[in-house]
């Protein structure tokens, strides 16, 4: 996966990581999502959605899927080029050190992490530290592939086998531990972009 002006496969090594973990995000979790109620919840939605909306801003994705449990799990699917599972130079995929450490490297479109949502963006490990589990299915090169999050520790990669399609889907559930018995409030969720049709993005 190339980003804008990066002459490098995008990968482990081109993330420039930051000394926030998993372990402090879940010391102060209002810190980071504001509150553990809805908003909070509605800020962990809208850091997967900006993984999937940088995708369509580099022109890699069309199609982007949002599905709200009743038991409080919570889908996003896009039709990008999905998540990156080969290991780096340190022996970790792009997908791993994602989920364990917070980094303000360029996405893939060459931007700082989420701006065009109008937000600061930590990713996925803020969604990692705050759910009880989390799936990540991964279709690329032909390839299907699953890693599965419990306790906020990623598994290695399993290969599911061959796929036609390409994109990325990630399952996860917030840990009630700290939200409690908060559920998310799709009005607020929904209004989070603040101009989705300015990027090219409408409702389905």
């Amino acid at each position: 996966m190339i980003g804008a002006g990066m002459a490098e496969p995008y990968s482990s090594s081109s993330i420039n990581v930051l000394p926030i973990t998993v372990e402090v995000i879940r010391k102060r979790p209002s810190m980071y999502i504001g509150d553990v109620g809805p908003r909070g919840l509605g800020q962990l939605l809208w850091e997967l959605l900006g993984n999937a909306v940088d995708e369509h801003l580099a022109g890699r994705c069309n199609t982007i899927a949002v599905t709200l449990e009743r038991e409080g799990w919570v889908t996003v699917e896009d039709d990008g080029r999905g998540m990156p599972v080969t290991p780096g130079d340190d022996g970790r995929s792009l997908t791993e050190t994602a989920l364990r450490d917070w980094h303000d490297s360029p996405t893939l479109d060459g931007h700082k992490p989420h701006v065009h949502l109008s937000t600061m963006g930590i990713g996925l490990v803020l969604v990692n530290a705050l759910s009880d589990s989390m799936v990540i299915e991964s279709r690329s090169e032909g390839r299907r592939y699953q890693v599965t999050c419990a306790e906020q520790k990623p598994s290695s990669p399993v290969d599911l086998g061959p796929c036609e399609s390409s994109g990325t889907r990630v399952r996860f559930r917030p840990d009630p531990a700290i939200f409690g018995a908060a559920r998310f409030n799709p009005p607020y969720s929904c209004q989070k972009s603040g101009t989705p049709s300015e990027n090219g993005i409408e409702p389905g």
